[in-house]
């Protein structure tokens, strides 16, 4: 219900009893944005929001939702203003000593970079964020962020001509093991899906599409049985429709199998 107090936004602002108040109007309204996938409208309130933490001195907090204005940038296909708003996130963390938002901003610049062809400097940027997770504190938020860079960091190695074979395998199997290991959080269980999306992908550049076809199999039947348990699919954004996993599961579900 906070959409239908839109039009009123300004006037709850103005009329908020302190800065506290103030930013948890804004961070209402940004994750109401953020459910309805309005990336430009998220952006802006949490640009708001930094300005009212810098004037709280509440920098932690300040780093963290300039990396959240830099996401929703590059969602809303705002390349360079994505860069910008990272790169205040990556300085105010270095200057703190902020890891989470450190290994967070690192990410985010890896994955740009990659986005605009940079491939060299974005590997760069995934190494670097892999270096600062020990220092993370919150354990889930750490293994969250590890899945993330390691699966970008592998589908990266594969694109790059310069990307080491020999570095690939130990990626994956390393993937994998930490994919396993959180399949009962929520949150996670997309990327034991993408493990055997990666493992099918490596099988295919070494030309065993026996295994290949193994490991599609492996994905159908993950599917099949997330969709059983719970009634849902898994949140794969990441994979290209016309990918052999997208077009796996768009077959499944014109089959009605899920």
């Amino acid at each position: 219900g906070v959409l239908a107090w839109e039009g009123k936004m300004e006037a709850l602002l103005a009329g908020a009893v302190d800065d506290e108040a103030r930013v948890a109007i804004l961070d209402a309204f940004g994750v109401a944005h953020t459910e309805t996938q309005q990336h430009g409208k998220v952006a802006s309130c949490y640009e708001r929001q930094v300005d009212v933490l810098g004037t709280m001195e509440l920098f932690r907090d300040q780093a963290f939702s300039m990396a959240i204005v830099s996401h929703h940038l590059h969602k809303a296909g705002d390349i360079a203003g994505a860069r910008k708003w990272v790169a205040r996130a990556s300085h105010l963390a270095r200057e703190h000593a902020f890891f989470e938002t450190q290994c967070q901003s690192s990410i985010q610049l890896g994955i740009l970079d990659l986005t605009e062809g940079h491939h060299e400097e974005g590997i760069d940027n995934l190494r670097h964020a892999l270096t600062v997770i020990e220092f993370v504190e919150d354990e889930e938020k750490a293994k969250y962020f590890e899945l993330d860079i390691l699966y970008n960091l592998f589908k990266a190695l594969m694109k790059h001509p310069s990307g080491d074979p020999a570095e690939l395998e130990p990626l994956l199997c390393r993937f994998e093991e930490k994919a396993k290991a959180s399949s009962t959080i929520p949150l996670f269980q997309h990327f034991r899906f993408l493990a055997h999306d990666l493992r099918m992908t490596l099988h295919g550049r070494h030309g065993d599409m026996d295994a290949a076809q193994e490991e599609l199999e492996a994905m159908a039947e993950l599917a099949r049985r997330k969709h059983k348990e719970a009634g849902e699919v898994f949140n794969l954004g990441l994979l290209h429709p016309s990918s052999p996993t997208g077009l796996l599961l768009k077959g499944m579900r014109d089959k009605g199998e899920i």
